[in-house]
Parts: structure tokens; sequence; C-alpha cells
């Protein structure tokens, strides 16, 4: 199967959701899940401008070409989709309706320890990251940003990447996305975005989100491009025993 949205500069958001939200159409389908040995889940931090979606949706595409016994096939997460679980609320019971009680349990002591409990009572922060944890615990799910790495830290199923490259490459990458001709534009942007993405995970987990310590493995997308870096990731897989 070919990728989607590969090589997609601009999303085109109906198309966008329309798939992803098919994704989770054929998770909701399944019936609840048993207690069982934990299945695989990746999750992929990026630098402002660095491959995300497309990376994630080339390695899944892959994993079930090979993986096609699976009960839940490979599924990608962005954002949209994390934040249309989160807001609607029937989609959110059926996450939770699909875990077990001991999953359930685990999931509310791991955020009640690792989260500060002011921002736990929020009940936007309280779902997002329990959709995050919930997603990781089904397995066969790559999930990209939102401090997912730190979100589901302690899981051993799960492999976690960062995608990085240095500022000259990013602000070439920027200009091109947006259009942009001037270089100081693309600097202020990139700026604001890097601010925001770090002090997300400053803010609910007290973690740097550039730490290595955080990743499996941290590939350069300035050396390398989305199919080389899925490659990279899917033979990695292998060493590490995770497929």
């Amino acid at each position: 199967m070919k990728p989607r949205f590969f090589g997609i500069t601009t999303k085109k958001n109906q198309q966008w959701a329309t798939y992803q939200s098919e994704q989770w159409r054929q998770r909701t389908i399944s019936p609840p899940l048993k207690e069982k040995a934990p299945a695989p889940f990746i999750t992929i931090s990026r630098e402002y401008s660095c491959d995300g979606f497309p990376l994630g949706e080339l390695v899944a595409c892959e994993l079930n070409k090979s993986e096609s016994d699976r009960i839940l096939p490979w599924a990608v997460y962005d954002k949209m989709l994390l934040e249309k679980i989160e807001k609607d609320h029937g989609i959110h019971q059926a996450l939770l309706a699909s875990l077990t009680k001991k999953t359930k349990a685990e999931i509310s002591d791991f955020f009640s320890s690792a989260l500060d409990i002011r921002l736990l009572q929020s009940s936007i922060c309280r779902k997002i990251f329990t959709t995050i944890r919930a997603l990781a615990h089904q397995g066969n799910v790559i999930i990209i940003g939102h401090g997912a790495a730190v979100a589901t830290r302690g899981l051993k199923s799960g492999f976690h990447i960062r995608v990085y490259a240095p500022e000259e490459s990013k602000i070439k990458r920027i200009m091109k996305m947006h259009n942009l001709t001037s270089e100081k534009e693309a600097k202020t942007l990139l700026k604001k975005a890097t601010h925001k993405r770090e002090a997300f995970v400053r803010k609910y987990f007290k973690v740097n989100v550039n730490d290595p310590s955080n990743y499996h493995l941290m590939i350069n997308n300035a050396d390398f491009c989305c199919e080389e870096m899925a490659d990279i990731v899917l033979a990695s897989l292998k060493i590490g025993s995770i497929i």
C-alpha cells in the first residue's frame, strides 16, 4: 500500500481527518482486549519542520505488509486525531471501554504520580494524556508528538524516536513549507514553534524534550530523507526485537 499523504507539504484537512477517523473506526469495532502480552507501539517526537506523520505512515505501511495477521493494524495518530478523541466524549469512552480494569488503574496511577496534581485536574490535560497512554496499551500505534515518549514512559513495549535537524536545514524547510522569501521570518517562526513544543512537555512532565535519554533512536532529517529514515526505523525495530 502506498502512503496517501507522503510528500504533501500543505495538509488537506478534510482528507487528513477522514483518513485518521477511519483508522480510529477500525479500532473501535474490535472487541475489548483481554489481558495479553504488551503489543508494541512507537512514538515519534520531531523538531518543527522535520518529518513526523509521513515517517510514521511509511513505517506503518511496511509493518502492515509484514504483519497482516495482527488483530489491530498499525495506525498513525497525530495532533488532529488526538484532539478529536479528547473533545468527543463518546470516542474517548469507547477507547477506555477497550481497556481492562488493570490497565485503567495503571494509567490512573501513572498520571497521579507523574503530573502536578493541579495540572491533572484539568479535564483537557487528563483526557489527552489518558488517550495517548491508552492507545499505547492497545498497541500497534504510532503516536506523533504531544510528548508521547514521556507520557508513555515505563511501558516496556514502546520504541521512541526523535527526528531533528540543524537550524539551517529547518529554516530552508520552513521557507518552502510556508512559501516564505525571508530567512528572518522563517527564523522567527521556528523560534516560536520550538519554544511552544518544548514548553508543553516541560510544563506537564518537567522533562527536556531534547534529552537523548528519552529516546531509543535519534535521526538527523538533514542527512536522511523520509524513506531512508523509515528504513532506519524498521531496521532498528528488528534489531531491538520490537517486531
